[in-house]
């Protein structure tokens, strides 16, 4: 799920609004992202019934107790993963949200998005490689206008990595 958002403006009265959640609607028009343009990727909120169906299948077991209680963790991570991970574009560069931090790429410091084999990939020019959660195909081209044609874009399979053998 994507939405679009005008970016708060500067100043001493910014505040982060609602909490930091999405505000606006899904208007996926290039003409639509101007410069103030912020752009969220979050899978939709009709995926918190995945950790509830979690919770009515391991609770059984997990109430149980011993080593099962254990069970009760699955699905407070599954929940922990779908509020935490998304992927913000901003008319600046990109921001990658997941369980193990927040990664912030420059659009000049990208040198091309790669279309992955599930989310696209951004490709820095030290090879460094950041998937990019919620983002599909479909929204390389709004991302490119977010860029304002800065980003590259190459479609097709990712090569993989070659190891060297000692």
């Amino acid at each position: 799920m994507s939405s679009t958002v005008p970016a708060p403006s500067p100043g001493p009265s910014n505040s982060a609004g609602a909490g930091g959640h999405d505000l606006g609607g899904t208007d996926d028009d290039l003409e639509s992202l101007s410069s103030g343009t912020v752009k969220r990727y979050r899978l939709p909120w009709v995926a918190i019934l995945l950790p509830l169906a979690l919770v009515l299948v391991a609770g059984p077991l997990a109430s149980t107790g011993g080593l099962l209680t254990v069970l009760w963790l699955v699905p407070l991570l599954a929940l922990v993963w779908l509020l935490v991970t998304r992927t913000v574009a901003a008319p600046t560069g990109l921001t990658v949200t997941g369980l193990r931090g927040r990664r912030r790429i420059c659009w000049d410091g990208l040198r091309l998005l790669r279309d992955g084999q599930r989310w696209v990939v951004a490709i820095e020019p030290n090879d460094r490689r950041t998937r990019l959660p919620m983002v599909t195909a479909v929204d390389l081209p709004t991302l490119v206008g977010l860029s304002d044609e800065r980003a590259t874009v190459i479609t097709g399979p990712l090569p993989t990595a070659k190891r060297k053998r000692r």
